[in-house]
């Protein structure tokens, strides 16, 4: 890569990394000026936040980002062509990042393999600005899939690391209850309402609202839905600790016993591992909602109905 490339993408990424030490600092603003106010905070969980996004960004920095290049270099060579780095390349990357982001976003809420390390940061019954910082810890081991299809498309691995940067560094402000809604912006672009709905485990919000800074993947593919209701925050089944390591296991913990206890064949041992999360042998595919798509993928056992519960 050309000496200059990866200068001007090193400089980018030192003022990524710059916002993102200010927003820490935000964060614990944030909760100093809610203690003094009195407001009603649950403070256990922010310093679970906190621990959980600290671990993360930790790794983050000493093995995600060198696995990650290393890991999208591999497919650089494939791309049929190269993007240049220049004005264009810019715009264009982030709206296809974003676009690439929804789809991978939407694959981590509906197969369980992917959830296990995504539901750490919804597993926060709170909705703040620390809430953005919990990511899990397998994070930077795994973030590089999503970000393949830009390789290949021809973008540069250090670039597209950036637009990645990017996507995650928007999403930090619209964590919080503290700003409604924003008048002509919503449906457009993400926004702290649009985004307590994707944090909402009530049954009319589960699986919407996937885009990391645009809602017209949502909308064009049928997942936005307005907030309404009051958010109920958290899982449907709520993972009851602050312990940081037992916040980023959990769910793999779930598989594993399932697994052990009651996959009664090859077919059930699949779904508990890559199924949508809400399935089990007794719901069967056709109690998956209707953003899943394994009930064309595998066939449902004899007698069990074929319908799909379409989600309102």
């Amino acid at each position: 890569m050309p000496e200059s490339l990866t200068t001007s993408l090193e400089r980018v990424e030192q003022h990524l990394e710059l916002l993102t030490s200010i927003f820490f600092a935000v964060i614990l603003v944030d909760a100093f000026l809610d203690w003094r106010a009195r407001r009603k905070r649950d403070f256990k969980d922010t310093a679970a936040n906190l621990a959980v996004g600290l671990g993360q960004d930790v790794l983050g920095r000493l093995v995600g980002a060198p696995i990650a290049l290393f890991a999208l270099s591999f497919f650089t060579p494939l791309a049929p062509w190269k993007v240049p780095l220049t004005w264009w390349s810019w715009p264009l990357g982030l709206v296809l990042a974003d676009f690439f982001y929804y789809w991978t976003h939407r694959l981590e809420h509906r197969s369980r393999l992917f959830w296990a390390h995504h539901s750490v940061h919804h597993s926060s019954e709170g909705f703040d600005f620390s809430t953005a910082g919990r990511i899990a810890w397998a994070e930077p081991f795994l973030a590089w899939y999503g970000l393949v299809p830009m390789v290949l498309l021809g973008f540069e691995p250090l670039q597209v690391l950036v637009f990645s940067s990017m996507l995650l560094l928007y999403q930090t402000w619209i964590h919080t209850q503290k700003i409604g809604r924003v008048g002509l912006f919503e449906g457009v672009l993400n926004t702290p309402s649009a985004h307590r709905v994707h944090h909402g485990s009530n049954p009319e919000y589960l699986d919407a609202n996937y885009g990391a800074v645009l809602m017209v993947w949502d909308r064009l593919f049928g997942t936005y839905v307005e907030e309404q209701a009051p958010v109920r925050f958290g899982l449907t089944t709520p993972v009851g600790t602050y312990n940081p390591v037992r916040i980023n296991v959990h769910e793999y913990v779930f598989i594993a016993r399932q697994l052990w206890a009651r996959a009664r064949s090859w077919r059930d041992a699949a779904l508990w591992v890559f199924g949508p999360p809400e399935w089990s042998p007794e719901k069967g595919l056709s109690e998956t909602r209707a953003t899943s798509w394994w009930h064309r993928l595998l066939p449902a056992p004899t007698g069990s109905p074929l319908a799909l519960k379409v989600k309102a």
